[in-house]
């Protein structure tokens, strides 16, 4: 039974405002009945509704102006947030999601809290869903009842009640609502779980999306027991290191990890990234790339794709390489070396030069002469060439390799060239031929 016990909790009593995901359909208008009657018992401080506009169905803006004129009557203002989606390519309904979620986020401020209509029977065909697609522990543990969003926390507090029961309680008070055509469509996957195989998994077990319900607390159970583990593990092997031209990243001792079992080994990977704000693309394969990843030697160069960024092998670590502008050629271009000045070498880097007064200060000497950018695949038949305070003349392919540059960025690092000599790296080395002495001023050339 629907009653205000729902909403006489700590994290809607206390939040200095309760946001409501309006859409207009019957989920979401019993929320936010029961919200306006929490609100009247002061069990809400404040109250603010938002509404995501898709443009994805030509009634949208009919449901938008329905919600707007509801939350009028009410004396509430709503929120109407226009998502940008590109209907070309992929997932539109994953697109929606994300998109959808993300305005959400932007609207909360430090410990509101979100509420959304999801009930029994979304759970239940998430949990189907899920399990249709192989999906792992994780997956499973469904659509969660409370989870941080952004500065605030999102709670669902119809999740444990049956889409039935909430259509009763909007019977009895008599709520009006929209209903999105697209829920009937058999096109997507979800409707067919809906439509058509709960619907004949009810007629055999009628109690079944409480059962699935309960297959993903257990789920959640498990998880946690498995994030207690990952979390254990993760201290012996993550660190943050300095990696030259990326800076400070997240990484994994190698040669501890891979003493771990298989699954554990997963299991720590995918709590790790996960923790980070990244997740695997092919989850399905997960266990297959990992292992990939963890035994295939250096020089293949192995690597799985993230979202917004790669795992990778580096030494004997396993990188966070977050998708940054070290992804960009460097233009070929030319330049006259001249009093401060800036460079542009791809979209988002830049040289900046400036003149070296002081003589203390070891630079690069050279004036009054044009430089040229490049990159590697540029200079491999150059001559070799010496770096102060190391041994020998080497080429720019064996320096790398000393100075340990990472083998994914190295075609993406300015090469500075003059009359067919390796000069400088900038941020890295300068050519000991092109070193200014004690008694010369010289030039500064950094990457930025």
């Amino acid at each position: 039974m629907l009653t205000l016990e729902l909403f006489d909790i700590p994290i809607i009593r206390e939040a200095p405002c309760i946001w409501i995901a309006f859409s207009g359909g019957m989920d979401s208008m019993v929320l936010l009945h029961m919200a306006m009657q929490a609100k009247h018992s002061s069990l809400i401080r404040q109250l603010q509704i938002i509404h995501i506009h898709h443009g994805l169905n030509s009634e949208a803006d009919q449901w938008a102006d329905f919600c707007k004129t509801y939350c009028t009557s009410l004396d509430l203002s709503c929120h109407i947030q226009q998502a940008n989606i590109q209907t070309k390519g992929g997932n539109i309904e994953a697109k929606a999601r994300e998109a959808r979620y993300q305005l959400l986020t932007e609207k909360l401020q430090e410990k509101d809290c979100l509420l959304m209509g999801h009930h029994q029977n979304d759970q239940a065909e998430t949990v189907l869903f899920r399990a249709a697609r192989g999906s792992d522990v994780y997956g499973l543990q469904g659509i969660p009842k409370i989870r941080k969003i952004g500065k605030g926390l999102l709670f669902r507090p119809l999740l444990s009640f049956s889409k039935k029961t909430i259509l009763t309680y909007a019977h009895q008070h008599q709520l009006n609502w929209v209903e999105d055509p697209s829920n009937d469509s058999l096109k997507h996957d979800r409707n067919i779980i809906r439509h058509q195989i709960l619907p004949q998994l009810q007629k055999r077990w009628p109690q079944i999306s409480k059962s699935l319900t309960q297959v993903a607390q257990h789920a959640q159970w498990a998880q946690i027991v498995l994030n207690e583990t990952a979390h254990q593990d993760l201290k012996t092997i993550a660190q943050t290191i300095k990696i030259p031209f990326l800076g400070s990243v997240e990484a994994l001792y190698w040669p501890n990890l891979i003493h771990f079992s298989s699954a554990r080994k997963i299991n720590c990977l995918l709590y790790w990234l996960r923790e980070k704000q990244y997740n695997i693309l092919n989850i399905k394969n997960a266990a297959a790339l990992i292992d990939t990843i963890l035994h295939t030697s250096s020089d293949k160069q192995p690597y799985i794709i993230c979202h917004g960024a790669y795992l990778r092998r580096y030494e004997k670590w396993l990188v966070l390489d977050k998708i940054s502008q070290y992804d960009q050629k460097i233009s070929q271009l030319s330049f006259y070396l001249q009093d401060q000045h800036i460079v542009p070498i791809s979209q988002n880097r830049h040289l900046f030069i400036t003149k070296n007064r002081s003589k203390l200060k070891q630079g690069l000497s050279i004036d009054n002469t044009y430089l040229t950018v490049t990159s590697r695949m540029h200079v491999n038949k150059l001559p070799t060439f010496s770096i102060h305070n190391r041994q020998g003349k080497k080429s720019l392919k064996k320096w790398f390799y000393e100075f340990k540059i990472p083998y994914w960025i190295r075609d993406t690092i300015p090469i500075l060239i003059y009359d067919q000599e390796i000069v400088m790296i900038p941020n890295l080395a300068i050519n000991e031929k092109f070193m200014s002495q004690s008694s010369k001023a010289s030039w500064d050339i950094v990457i930025a």
